[in-house]
């Protein structure tokens, strides 16, 4: 009963070729909302529609939903305001203006991943943490909360919420009102690859390098948050610059005036340890090239001997050297910067965008652990997680040339071994 506002969203992992993929649809022949994934028209997209009012968003020509990979879904329906939006992954893509109606009214069951006697309609997929707000919820709201399952203890903290399905009981629904069912051969597994994260990335468009920062608002001990770090395949943030510190603290969550750890420490078996300047070194081992110790330098704010470790302290301007004893707790921000296979591109990008493969999610292409090929499916030549039509028109086209992009095997010349390879591996590469 969301007449007047509505927010929808789940965590999605699309492997449809065709049909819609319903998400959402609460009537078998009519609704009252819908919103999922498509992929009936070219590349794969997404559609609201909020049904009575005439709100249909379609996102824009051009737009391809990824794959095989999770994102995050989130549509709002403002009755007052007469708007309707789409989000991914907390940003907007897709608005709609249109009538002030109120969403029509029906006694349907709310039905996630099919709508009965269409076959067009069959998900195939995963989804987790499925969420209906009787609210429009702003886009801020959605990027706080879209990492968070909300379960039973959680759900009154969040006026508003009608259901939370996190799946870690069947359907049992985080607000006790609207429990489910698991119908039709759904079930429950657990996915190693499903580990959202608000990492974000400093991109070279944004004349950054290409690294991913990600701020843990838990405090630990400074060994404690560098080994968390660590077993996430990161490590606790390192500085080169002014501009990189203000990126991994500026545009992470808001830690107020606390203080936070940073991955600089002091080496007693360095040749330059001296007390209390000498010996710092950053995690990874990289140079430290640049500073951004208080005014006091690494004596900020004194110096009482065995203050080994750095964190950026708001209070004082700047870094500020402290004991690494295990009761001094700080939150800490994780960055990956990995290359293990020395192509350039730092490994947690091409785990988020499928091109190497993580089966263990430990953020460690697999390929860096077990010395074979880094392409998890080499005849994938449009790189859109699936050996298809594409791939093989792409292959002919170039067909006896020396085009490296459609030799598969490598050997020099696009030929009938490519094809066989094409035609071997048809489907979706992780199949």
């Amino acid at each position: 009963d969301a007449s007047d506002a509505l927010t929808v969203e789940y965590w999605l992992n699309f492997r449809n070729t065709s049909g819609h993929g319903r998400i959402a649809l609460s009537a078998p022949s009519d609704c009252q909302w819908g919103f999922g994934p498509r992929a009936t028209y070219g590349n794969p997209d997404i559609f609201f529609a909020a049904c009575g009012t005439a709100q249909d968003v379609l996102v824009p020509a051009g737009f391809q939903l990824p794959r095989n990979t999770w994102i995050h879904m989130a549509a709002t329906f403002d009755r007052t305001a007469g708007i309707a939006r789409v989000y991914m992954n907390g940003t907007l893509i897709a608005q709609g203006s249109g009538s002030t109606a109120p969403m029509q009214q029906t006694a349907y069951p709310l039905l996630i991943g099919v709508q009965p006697g269409y076959s067009d309609s069959q998900l195939y997929g995963s989804i987790d943490d499925f969420r209906v707000w009787r609210t429009a919820r702003t886009q801020e709201q959605i990027q706080a909360s879209r990492f968070q399952s909300i379960d039973h203890a959680d759900a009154a903290e969040f006026p508003g919420l009608v259901v939370s399905y996190t799946f870690e009981d069947g359907g049992a629904d985080a607000t006790g009102l609207n429990h489910g069912s698991l119908m039709g051969g759904a079930g429950i597994t657990i996915d190693s690859t499903f580990r959202p994260t608000s990492a974000r990335q400093w991109s070279e468009i944004d004349s950054g390098n290409g690294h991913w920062y990600e701020g843990r608002t838990k405090p630990l001990s400074w060994d404690g948050a560098s080994a968390m770090a660590q077993a996430v395949g990161g490590h606790l943030s390192t500085m080169a610059s002014a501009a990189e510190q203000a990126f991994a603290f500026g545009s992470l969550p808001n830690f107020g005036s606390s203080s936070v750890w940073i991955g600089l420490y002091q080496d007693p078996s360095s040749p330059q340890y001296q007390e209390p300047a000498g010996g710092w070194r950053w995690v990874t081992d990289e140079p430290v090239t640049w500073t951004g110790w208080c005014i006091q330098g690494p004596t900020c704010p004194d110096n009482n001997g065995g203050e080994d470790v750095a964190e950026w302290a708001p209070t004082f301007s700047g870094w500020n050297d402290i004991s690494s004893d295990p009761g001094v707790r700080r939150p800490f921000v994780i960055e990956w910067s990995a290359d293990c296979n020395g192509d350039g591109i730092v490994d947690f990008t091409q785990i988020r965008n499928g091109t190497v493969l993580d089966a263990d999610g430990d953020n460690i292409p697999d390929c860096c652990v077990s010395g074979g090929p880094c392409e998890p499916c080499p005849a994938d030549l449009t790189r859109d997680g699936s050996i298809d039509g594409d791939d093989l028109a792409s292959m002919l086209a170039a067909w006896g040339s020396t085009d490296a992009s459609n030799d598969v095997d490598d050997d020099g010349v696009v030929n009938g071994q490519d094809l066989g390879l094409i035609l071997a591996g048809w489907g979706y590469c992780t199949d």
